[in-house]
C-alpha cells in the first residue's frame, strides 16, 4: 500500500510538471498572437445610441497612450456587423489604405499616438439602413502583436 501511494505521488508530480511546462510553452509561443491590449494603451469607441436613416453621425475611436513612449497606429478594423447600416463619408485623420477582410473592414494608418495623450480617430458616417448595428473595433500598432479591442453599437430607425 505504501509503495502504491509513492507511485501515485511521483506520477502525479510528473503529470503536474508536464502540464505546467506545456502551459508555459503555449503562453511563450502563442502569447504574442493572443488578443489583449498593448501595455499602456486604452481604447474606446463612441457612437450615438440611435439615429434615423439619412442622419450623419460620428464613430469616434479614442486611443489613450498611458505609456512612456510614442506609439504608431497601424490599423483600425471595424466589424462588418457595425458598418452594415452605414456609408463612411470621411475619416479624420485620413487613412492610407482600406482593405476588406472576412468579417472586418481594415483602415490602415501611419499615425503617431503621443505618450501621455488621447488621440481621437473620427469616422463620419451616414445611416443608410434601419436596424440595430453593433460590432468590434480593433486597434493595431506597428511593432505590436497585441490588439486593443472594444465595441460600438447604434440603432437606426426609419423617419
Amino acid at each position: 500500500m505504501k509503495r502504491a501511494i509513492q507511485v501515485i505521488l511521483v506520477v502525479g508530480a510528473m503529470v503536474a510538471a508536464a502540464a505546467a511546462l506545456a502551459w508555459g510553452a503555449a503562453v511563450w509561443f502563442l502569447g504574442p498572437y493572443l488578443i489583449w491590449a498593448p501595455e499602456g494603451i486604452h481604447t474606446s469607441a463612441h457612437t450615438p445610441a440611435a439615429v434615423a436613416i439619412g442622419d450623419s453621425l460620428e464613430l469616434t475611436v479614442r486611443i489613450r497612450n498611458d505609456g512612456h513612449e510614442n506609439r504608431t497606429l497601424e490599423a483600425i478594423s471595424l466589424e462588418l456587423g457595425l458598418l452594415k447600416g452605414f456609408a463612411i463619408e470621411s475619416v479624420e485623420p485620413p487613412f492610407e489604405a482600406s482593405d476588406p477582410a472576412t468579417d472586418y473592414r481594415i483602415y490602415r494608418f501611419n499615425q503617431a499616438i503621443p505618450a501621455g495623450q488621447v488621440t481621437p480617430v473620427r469616422f463620419n458616417l451616414t445611416a443608410i439602413e434601419a436596424g440595430a448595428f453593433q460590432g468590434r473595433v480593433e486597434v493595431q500598432f506597428f511593432d505590436e502583436s497585441r490588439i486593443s479591442s472594444t465595441t460600438a453599437a447604434t440603432a437606426v430607425r426609419t423617419r
